[in-house]
């Protein structure tokens, strides 16, 4: 009869067990390997782009004006934007409290390239928990190759800010939610719980779209593409309790704004081809072929949702695209036109996970390989073009088209 001492784990369970327990194989320290390189690798080839990037771009004149209101105390602030830039009082304040770090020059894009870098991760680690070590490598380099991002990457604006917010908030969600494709509760509630909710995970959630909506308040249009992961009533209080926060803050700040359209007058109405170029812009593909991009893109997202064992997931991809279109294509019709790619920016991240779930049907889907193979060619013909573009220089739709300190000087 062999005793139990110096027997592994496993070992001790099939002899003292053998009928009714069923051992746990961890995963190996190989796939967890790579399934760290599926996330790492795009996240450094984020950092390798940006530094580049930064690096040979000059400030611009939107960043002469953050540096400018970013030198104000609080009261000096608030009067300043009185009158304009008045939804942007909370980043001026943050990049006031963070240049004791950085300074007011160049060293403002720090934050925003950072943020940049960690909503990469971000991406990757979702796609990771949902579809897959290959969905995710291809979800972060969709992202991080993405020029449209990477150009405000490398700006000392809030929009990149905004863009981890959001990307924060739903990986905490999707903690909280423990798993979005099934409502089983687990077996043993983790540490930090109460009744089977992981406060933590839902406190990030809160004060991650809380702070992405200060910085940008049209965050909110795909924090509201968040609510397709809910499974439940029971869980829908529990997120709409969470989300009170920034909705909230998201009418303040608008209100604060809304004597100061005339800022936006550069905005025009847009037709139905403009809001696809928008779109495919803030997708950070080139606009020559625009409505080859937008029909592969939905063709992309019918096939995986169709294919897909994780549909729930796949669906709330789909939505952080739709969403933003259609609240902003409503406030420009009823408010004033919003309509831009900057404002639509949000739109990469579902671009991203999208093509990480047409990658991911190839081994988690259902039907044919045949079948499967088509969304995953469309992901990984759009990744290859948005990297051309990006790397090569062919596309980097940011704003700053003008040299602000040479223009000075002349």
């Amino acid at each position: 009869m062999p005793t139990r001492e110096g027997l592994p784990e496993s070992q001790e369970l099939r002899i003292w067990a053998p009928c009714h327990t069923v051992p746990v194989r961890p995963t190996p320290d190989g796939r967890r390997w790579l399934s760290a390189c599926a996330v790492a690798a795009p996240t450094v080839l984020a950092a390798a782009l940006v530094a580049w990037t930064s690096a040979n771009t000059p400030l611009w004149r939107d960043e002469f004006a953050t540096r400018q209101y970013a030198s104000m105390d609080l009261p000096d602030l608030l009067a300043a934007t009185s009158h304009v830039d008045a939804v942007l009082v909370p980043y001026y304040a943050l990049i006031h409290a963070l240049s004791g770090f950085t300074g007011l020059g160049a060293g403002m894009r720090i934050w925003s390239a950072l943020a940049f870098v960690a909503a990469v991760a971000l991406i990757g680690m979702l796609a990771l928990r949902w579809w897959g070590r290959t969905a995710a490598a291809m979800a972060a380099t969709m992202l991080a190759v993405n020029g449209s991002v990477l150009a405000q990457a490398t700006n000392a604006r809030p929009y990149t800010l905004a863009l981890c917010g959001i990307a924060l908030a739903s990986f905490c969600l999707d903690l909280a939610l423990r798993d979005p494709s099934t409502t089983s509760p687990p077996a043993k509630e983790p540490r930090g719980t109460r009744s089977g909710i992981p406060v933590l995970a839902w406190l990030g959630y809160a004060v991650a779209a809380l702070v992405a909506v200060l910085l940008q308040p049209f965050a909110a249009t795909a924090l509201v593409a968040t609510v397709v992961l809910v499974r439940s009533r029971r869980i829908l209080v529990r997120w709409m309790l969470t989300s009170a926060p920034w909705a909230t803050a998201t009418v303040l700040v608008l209100m604060a704004g809304r004597g100061q359209t005339d800022q936006l007058a550069w905005v025009t109405p847009a037709g139905p081809m403009d809001v696809s170029r928008n779109v495919t812009l803030a997708a950070g593909l080139a606009d020559g072929r625009l409505p080859v991009h937008a029909t592969l893109i939905v063709l992309m997202a019918i096939l995986a949702v169709i294919l897909s064992t994780r549909r729930r997931s796949v669906v709330f991809a789909a939505a952080a695209i739709a969403m933003p279109v259609v609240l902003l294509v409503a406030v420009s019709l009823l408010v004033h036109p919003v309509v831009n790619w900057r404002y639509l920016l949000w739109v990469a991240l579902g671009v991203a996970l999208l093509a990480g779930a047409a990658v991911g049907v190839l081994v988690r889907g259902r039907g044919p390989i045949l079948v499967r193979l088509t969304p995953a060619g469309i992901a990984i013909g759009l990744v290859a073009t948005m990297a051309w573009s990006a790397v090569g220089g062919v596309i980097l739709p940011s704003p700053r088209r003008d040299d602000f300190p040479a223009a000075v000087s002349r």
